[in-house]
């Protein structure tokens, strides 16, 4: 199997590490909307974009994704320290 990119690799290993990349995808896309919204970043943030921060949040396992009873919402971030 060929050697994927840097970048490739960190989205196979996050992808696994949440259960599919469908599930990354929606977890980043949601992270993202709340962190340009004002939602407080758990990482250093200094000069990254709300990208590399949901990135590096997702890495460090600090996010999870909750499927809510009432479909209509669809799924929410919830930092793990909140649980």
């Amino acid at each position: 199997m060929p050697e994927l990119p840097p970048k490739r690799e960190m989205i196979q290993r996050l992808a696994q590490k949440v259960g599919g990349s469908f599930r990354l995808s929606t977890l980043l896309q949601k992270r993202v909307r709340d962190l340009v919204n004002g939602a407080p970043p758990l990482v250093d943030a200094q000069g990254k974009s709300p990208l590399d921060i949901a990135f590096q949040e997702v890495e460090l396992g600090l996010l999870r994704l909750v499927f809510r009873a009432d479909e209509d919402k669809g799924p929410k971030v919830v930092a793990k320290k909140d649980e």
